[in-house]
């Protein structure tokens, strides 16, 4: 599987083959037909295909099966229902305090599905280069996560008067909403080739929840 260069692009018949498959099975087996269960407004390009593998070997942290409690050596696959990749591009950041103001601001949009839904485990991806400035800066993946909850957030107050009386509700008039509900929401798998890129993927729907399950041989 391709984990590194183009990653989410074509060219990687395994990549293709079962992102392909799961969409099939949606279809066939789920029932999942546009305009029948699937009432998709828009719908996206990934409903295609959409299957990576983790970036393991560049990895400055465990990988995403070790923290979730598997062996390093076990083979383990994760289904999580996020939207299509969201580039946030910071060629310019050399440390965790610089890097992390883009990340919140790029995060923490108003019709993002998190906050709307108040609900869902979105997907973080940082390539190696900025897994690694972030690692050699002393960050965890714990603390990222918890720097992501406390930061990326938006005051209630700029939301529309509908938005603040009908959804927003729990929250007072001066209060920063939450992009994720908890920082264990946020599920952060590094992958990608050479480049200072790092993707968001908001949840897709409201009520997701990933799956994981390890692969018996």
């Amino acid at each position: 599987m391709n984990w590194g260069c183009n990653l989410f692009g074509p060219a990687n018949r395994a990549n293709a083959t079962i992102g392909r498959a799961i969409r099939l099975i949606l279809l066939n087996i789920g029932g999942g037909l546009p305009g029948t269960f699937d009432l998709s407004t828009h719908g996206q390009p990934s409903k295609y295909s959409f299957c990576i593998a983790e970036n393991e070997e560049e990895n400055p942290w465990e990988p995403l099966h070790v923290e979730m409690g598997y062996e390093r050596t076990d083979n383990v696959v994760t289904v999580n229902g996020v939207e299509n990749p969201h580039n946030i591009n910071d060629h310019t950041a050399s440390d965790a305090e610089n890097l992390l103001v883009t990340y919140a601001a790029s995060i923490a949009t108003q019709g993002n599905n998190n906050i709307l839904y108040q609900s869902g485990e979105p997907l973080l991806i940082p390539a190696p280069e900025h897994a690694r400035i972030l690692a050699n800066s002393g960050y965890s993946k714990a603390q990222l996560k918890e720097y992501i909850y406390q930061n990326a957030r938006i005051p209630k107050n700029i939301y529309s008067k509908k938005h603040q009386e009908l959804q927003f509700t729990t929250y007072g008039e001066d209060d920063l909403i939450p992009v994720i509900q908890k920082p264990e929401d946020l599920m952060v798998v590094v992958a990608g080739g050479a480049g200072k890129h790092t993707l968001f993927c908001p949840t897709y729907a409201i009520r997701t929840g990933f799956v994981t399950r390890k692969i018996e041989e």
